[in-house]
């Protein structure tokens, strides 16, 4: 029987620069956008909002407002 687990296509590779930035406590973006972790970082967040786009099409959408 399924249970309803979803796996991710994305991995986030091990990377000294993750390891890094959360020794200096910031983010991976501001440490090294460029470094391997912030790009399987961004990769992943682009596959669950993917998935959650799919399963709600008015995800992230903005709402309108009742007054204007």
């Amino acid at each position: 029987k399924k249970i309803g687990t979803k796996t991710f296509d994305r991995m986030i590779r091990e990377n000294m620069a993750i390891k890094e930035a959360q020794a200096a406590q910031t983010s991976i973006y501001d440490y090294d956008k460029r470094s391997n972790g912030a790009m399987d970082y961004q990769a992943f967040v682009a596959e669950v909002v993917a998935m959650l786009k799919s399963e709600d099409p008015t995800f992230g959408k903005k709402e309108e407002n009742a007054n204007g």
